[in-house]
């Protein structure tokens, strides 16, 4: 810049080195007058620019430059020069009129290439800085002051119209600065902090010809973001509802989102957290498992389970739930043992209850109750008494206070009815059949809707059993004196004895397991002979009038079942030995195929059938015949001696003599295979040669 100005004010020299120039040129202007047309048209050549730019200072021939040193000009000269020399003036002040505003756009093209100083940029006054010098300042600012230095660089040069000449310049400034400033929020946002990646990114002015990808950048950080987050948030879901294949498959679409945070960090958190919560499944599946178990211990079991679930884990709220329905059952344990009588047992079971605000003042109102119940168990006047008072205290909010009324309702209602049983009782212990039957008698008059009415049915239920036994006891006796005998009479009339128990007495189910016994031993006097008898027809090869020995003992008797067992198992022979017969009629032909019909027919003998010995022996026998057709077959034609052989089944004893066959013959063909393809076509004779006879012995 500064040497095209250099350059510029050489075109133009300075007035003072002018004015000799001109003088010198005066005095070579011929004298004649030139006209005015000439003089306009040497005037318009003289200001043309590009003559003046050419133009230099002429030297003058050195006798011409004597002369005018010898030669002082006279005034008249002088004036003379004066008079002619008027059209130089006139072009020097054209030249210079010309030259001031082409010196402004120098000046201001020179402003707007010349790079400034640094310490220039402190302070602009914007309405008189040029479009170069705001670039240059941007570039400083945007270098050294991070975010905030490249967005007061982009308010500078944003600033400049847009039909500016460095307009496309600028934008391409405002652009890469906004990509820097977003590569700094894309740095946030792989950290996972998607607020500060926003706030940089919308740090970018929106009226910056950019804005656009600032906005698409920040709409593509949002749109991925939300998408992991529902990705995260249906894996916890899944985790909650214990899905574990959908809870790991829903994590590992961690893994393809493109952020760094949610591939990496929270990806690692959430297996982490699944795996957790996978182990805090099983707890949970534990206690499902005893509670389904029911008990008291198993329940107790359970809360201690579910309670190691921590508090961070996902299956956190289910846990609790399930405390909670375990306590719950509990507590109704804990009232049915308050209901039964037992308060001990209630007591220990509320100790077990979790220590929550909703369960814990149930357990408070059971250790009340059941304190309650201490005294009501003693039947007396004063006790009962005392378990009202006890029960009183529950008040009106309590959970267990509808529970506290009820009790007291039937402990008021329950004191006149215990002289009744206290007088019942004083009757029964004299043991006779009419104190007993005076003590039911008394008992029946308490009502049924009575608390003591439970308790009142429970002794005339044990004193009616009282009479049963000694009514019925002699019958017994007599009974079992007669069986003592053992013979079938004796049997007999012991079974008529104690059959005079009418059913749903106290002893009809001893006297009905005796008559089952003497019965029993009674069918067995009669069919054991019967059984004997078969045993030797069976021994005797008589099968079939064994089993119709023990066809004639009926069901429902003594040795049914074990009279059903042999026919099963003879039954079973006689097919067995049926079996046999047909597989050697099948054998007789001789053939291969006859033989392989008679195997098939052999093997089908079960092998737990004591024929299977018998059949095993005829599979034996016939597959080493199927091994001597096959070794006779091998003296005429050894591809049909192979293929016998090969019927031989596997598992016989034939086989695996009959496999060494097959390869010595096999062999064998190989061999004259190998003689016929080396001897000569030519050679042959005409006639056909005899075959050869081989006489191969059995391999063992």
């Amino acid at each position: 810049m500064n040497e095209k100005n250099q350059g510029i004010n050489r075109w133009h020299p300075p007035q003072d080195k002018q004015r000799p120039y001109i003088q010198s040129a005066a005095k070579l202007i011929p004298q004649d007058r030139k006209t005015g047309a000439e003089r306009r048209r040497e005037l318009k050549a003289r200001n043309n620019p590009l003559t003046i730019q050419d133009r230099s200072p002429r030297t003058l021939p050195k006798k011409e430059e004597l002369a005018l040193k010898q030669r002082r000009p006279s005034v008249n000269d002088r004036r003379e020069a004066r008079g002619w020399g008027w059209p130089i003036y006139w072009l020097f002040w054209m030249v210079a009129i010309a030259a001031i505003p082409g010196g402004a756009g120098l000046t201001a093209l020179n402003e707007l290439i010349r790079l400034p100083s640094r310490h220039d940029c402190s302070e602009l006054y914007l309405p008189l800085t040029s479009a170069a010098k705001r670039l240059y300042c941007a570039d400083v600012k945007a270098s050294s002051g991070g975010i905030p230095g490249m967005l007061e660089a982009m308010a500078l040069i944003n600033a400049l119209p847009e039909d500016n000449p460095l307009r496309p310049q600028v934008n391409s400034k405002i652009e890469r600065w906004a990509e820097k400033i977003l590569s700094l929020g894309e740095m946030a946002f792989q950290g996972g902090n998607i607020e500060e990646a926003i706030a940089i990114a919308t740090q970018v002015p929106s009226s910056v010809p950019s804005y656009s990808m600032v906005e698409n950048k920040v709409s593509k950080w949002e749109t991925i973001w939300n998408q992991a987050e529902e990705t995260y948030k249906k894996a916890e879901q899944n985790v909650r509802n214990e899905r574990w294949h959908d809870a790991y498959l829903e994590a590992s679409r961690l893994l393809s989102v493109p952020n760094d945070y949610w591939e990496n960090t929270k990806y690692v958190e959430l297996t982490g957290r699944i795996r957790q919560a996978r182990k805090d499944g099983k707890k949970l599946n534990q206690t499902r498992d005893l509670e389904d178990k029911g008990g008291f211990d198993n329940l107790a079991e359970a809360i201690k389970l579910a309670g190691e679930i921590q508090q961070t884990s996902y299956l956190y709220d289910a846990a609790q739930k399930q405390i909670a329905e375990l306590g719950n059952e509990i507590l109704n344990l804990a009232l049915v043992k308050l209901d039964e009588g037992d308060w001990q047992q209630a007591i220990r079971m509320v100790g077990n209850v979790p220590r929550s605000e909703s369960l814990q003042k149930t357990a408070e109102d059971v250790v009340v109750l059941a304190r309650a119940h201490s005294p009501a168990e003693l039947g007396t006047v004063g006790g009962i008494e005392d378990a009202i008072r006890r029960a009183k205290e529950i008040s009106g909010e309590r959970p267990l206070y509808d529970r506290a009324q009820r009790l007291i309702n039937r402990w008021e209602r329950e004191i006149g009815d215990v002289a009744s049983i206290e007088e019942s009782e004083k009757l029964a212990r004299r043991g006779k059949v009419t104190d007993l039957r005076a003590a039911i008698a008394k008992l029946r008059t308490i009502p049924s809707s009575n608390p003591r009415a439970l308790e009142a049915r429970g002794l005339m239920a044990r004193w009616t059993s009282d009479i049963e036994k000694i009514e019925d006891a002699p019958l017994l006796e007599k009974a079992d004196r007669l069986a003592s005998f053992g013979d079938v009479d004796s049997l007999q009339a012991a079974i008529a004895s104690a059959s005079q128990i009418g059913r749903g007495r106290i002893l009809y189910p001893d006297a009905q397991t005796r008559i089952e016994n003497w019965t029993e031993r009674i069918e067995r006097y009669q069919d054991q002979p019967l059984l004997d008898k078969a045993q030797q027809l069976a021994f005797s090869g008589k099968l079939g009038e064994a089993i119709a020995t023990l066809q004639t003992i009926g069901p429902r008797r003594a040795l049914y079942n074990q009279a059903q067992t042999k026919i099963r198992n003879w039954s079973g022979d006689l097919e067995a030995d049926r079996t046999i017969e047909n597989a050697r009629l099948a054998a007789r032909s001789g053939t291969p195929d006859a033989y392989i019909t008679a195997i098939m027919l052999a093997d089908r003998v079960p092998t737990y059938n004591r024929n299977r010995q018998k059949a095993d022996l005829v599979i034996s026998e016939w597959s080493q015949q199927i091994l001597l057709l096959a070794m006779d077959a091998a003296n005429r034609d050894l591809r049909r001696a192979i293929a016998i052989a090969n019927q031989v089944p596997s598992g016989t004893s034939g086989y695996n003599g009959a496999q060494a066959q097959i390869k010595v013959w096999e062999s064998m063909l190989a061999r004259s295979r190998s003689v016929e393809y080396r001897q000569p076509v030519e050679e042959e004779p005409r006639q056909r040669r005899e075959e050869p006879s081989f006489n191969y012995p059995l391999l063992e």
